[in-house]
């Protein structure tokens, strides 16, 4: 249902453009505008300008413009509804077509958590709660620690603090609605029972929810607030009400409330955790508006490194500085600092490297570095890493780093990094416009024609350019493998392996080289094992690339529908197919690049 007119310009006129677009990229004032890299396009200086004054933004690089509505529409792929949704969430506007005092439920539910988060920091100090008061005490924590994160605990009782919300006039719906309650088949009860319990602040401060950790060995360990119209756990940062408000310009990342409250407690107040091993992309966003630069320092166990490589992709395609904090084996930040103190965190924080180093010394412990194929193998996969890096001296670091690593020549390592680069650039190219009577462009169909000419002998190259990236990336959105069915690949061999990869993904299986061979046949193990040592293209955006290429397969339908049409001389199939060719070589043309083949 369509929102109103009236709560249309409500939005427009409370959601300052400035405080919405630093939430994804972040500005810097300069005279009357504020400027910041584009969050449309990768560049490496500001184009992108944003007036209050006028609440509009335009990028001089890419020629993105408009204003608060169409800026969230864009960023976040919705139409203007979904853009309206989004903001008036973000502003506790109701948009909803019956007269419900939605914000006035905002605030209720406020308020609810406020008074829980009280019970719950007096209850840590009678006498049911001394177990939990002295586990504090034991993980480091004094009275001031306590009041100032205002930790409590739940009481052991089945509606404790059910009962004690209904005795001041709440009922028993709305503090569900706050996330506090329960409703079984006998009637409500408290979610949190027997729990040390840790408010969840949103950035202004109030509590938004809450998590909650036994005591002893029973399950679930941790249990939060679930999702709430005030608290989503993707769009939240613990302590960043704290850290918001630090004079540092960079951000230190950890995953739990301990970690957190111990490197704020010994004065790293620039400090949040992501409540998980998964950081977001709304949580991402929300560093990139408060930093320069983030720390990533998770627990140095296989979960905690795997969470850091999601994290990296995420942080990385917003242009966030990125560095990774290195603890010892076995530790977390929280052991960390208590064992080795202020100053040699201080130290972990100088000596954390920049995420491709992190990456590539990675890379070289997957590999046995005194094996010829495998030093090849990582050579070229290092290479993948740094294929997108502009500066020049940064790669002739990285290569140095590389050569040292492989025990090869620079020269060597060199050689191929050109080969990668120059056949990466080979794989998108821009196409050329006319303008054909200064009215409109058109795009050049007989150079387009050529391309779908050569084309005709390039599929099957692309398809193991796309076999090859898919295994060699591990961080790939699911809906890519939604998007391919297997029968769209004409090589039988290609086709087989993605059907092996398809099912992994559907069963939830790792996606790996591994999995495939032990899927395979003997006479298929020797093409596959060439596949993967095949020179493809490296680090290209295999899911910009699949999309070019699917919309290359659907138009080599067409085509081939085009010439049966022509043939049986109906024209009214000849204009309607020629407009839907017109239309698919139009958004290639948009997005800038088609698949080039040799």
């Amino acid at each position: 249902m369509p929102v109103k007119h009236d709560i249309v310009n409500e939005i427009i006129e409370r959601a300052d453009i400035i405080d919405i677009i630093n939430e994804y990229t972040r500005l810097t004032q300069k005279g009357k505008n504020y400027m910041g890299l584009c969050p449309f396009h990768r560049e490496k200086t500001p184009s992108f300008s944003v007036s209050r004054e006028k609440q509009l933004y335009h990028c001089f690089g890419c020629g993105a413009s408009g204003n608060v509505i169409t800026f969230i529409e864009k960023i976040e792929n919705v139409d203007f509804q979904g853009a309206i949704k989004i903001l008036a969430d973000r502003l506790g506007i109701d948009i909803q077509e019956e007269d419900r005092p939605h914000s006035k439920e905002i605030e209720i539910l406020y308020r609810i958590n406020s008074i829980a988060g009280r019970y719950f920091y007096k209850n840590l100090y009678l006498r049911e709660g001394k177990n939990a008061y002295t586990y504090l005490k034991n993980r480091g924590l004094n009275n001031d620690d306590i009041r100032r994160f205002g930790i409590g605990y739940s009481l052991p009782r089945w509606d404790g603090l059910l009962k004690y919300l209904k005795s001041l006039g709440y009922d028993e719906e709305i503090i569900e609605k706050a996330g506090l309650a329960i409703k079984g088949t006998k009637g409500y009860y408290d979610r949190f029972r027997g729990r040390v319990i840790f408010p969840i602040f949103n950035e202004e401060g109030m509590v938004a929810g809450f998590g909650g950790r036994v005591l002893d060995d029973s399950k679930p360990k941790y249990l939060n607030s679930p999702e709430t119209i005030i608290y989503n756990k993707s769009r939240t940062l613990y302590g960043l009400n704290i850290a918001r408000k630090s004079k540092e310009k960079s951000l230190i990342i950890v995953e739990g409330y301990m970690d957190c409250i111990a490197l704020q407690k010994y004065g790293f107040l620039n400090t949040v955790a992501s409540l998980g091993t998964s950081l977001t992309l709304p949580q991402a966003r929300l560093l990139k508006k408060y930093a320069d630069e983030v720390y990533i320092c998770y627990d140095s166990d296989i979960a905690g490194q795997e969470a850091t490589l999601r994290g990296l992709k995420i942080l990385d395609k917003l242009n966030v500085r990125i560095k990774i904090v290195s603890l010892p084996e076995g530790k977390d930040p929280d052991e960390f600092i208590k064992l080795r103190g202020k100053d040699d965190f201080s130290e972990l924080i100088e000596n954390a490297i920049y995420y491709k180093e992190y990456l590539i010394m990675r890379l070289a412990q997957r590999y046995n570095l005194e094996d010829l194929e495998q030093k090849s193998r990582f050579v070229n996969d290092a290479l993948r890493v740094i294929a997108d890096v502009e500066d020049e001296i940064e790669v002739d670091n990285y290569i140095k780093m590389i050569s040292g690593l492989a025990k090869v020549s620079i020269n060597a390592v060199r050689t191929q990094y050109d080969k990668f680069v120059n056949r990466r650039s080979e794989v998108f190219k821009p196409k050329m416009y006319i303008n054909g009577n200064n009215r409109d462009n058109r795009y050049m169909n007989e150079n387009f024609q050529k391309d779908i000419d050569r084309l005709e002998n390039a599929y099957i190259n692309a398809e193991k350019i796309i076999i090859y990236n898919i295994l060699r990336n591990n961080d790939l959105e699911p809906d890519i493998y939604e998007k391919i069915n297997p029968d769209i690949f004409e090589d039988e061999f290609i086709k087989k392996v993605y059907k092996i990869i398809y099912l992994l993904y559907k069963n939830q299986e790792d996606i790996n080289e591994k999995r495939i061979l032990s899927e395979l046949t003997e006479d298929d193990l020797s093409r596959f094992l060439d596949l993967m040592k095949g020179e493809y293209p490296i680090n290209i955006d295999i899911e910009k690339f699949i999309e070019d290429f699917l919309t290359y397969k659907k138009m080599r339908v067409l085509e081939e529908a085009l010439r049966e049409s022509k043939t049986k001389g109906d024209s009214k199939t000849v204009m309607e197919l020629q407009k839907q060719l017109i239309r698919y070589r139009l958004s290639l043309a948009e997005r800038g690049y088609v698949y080039v083949r040799k």
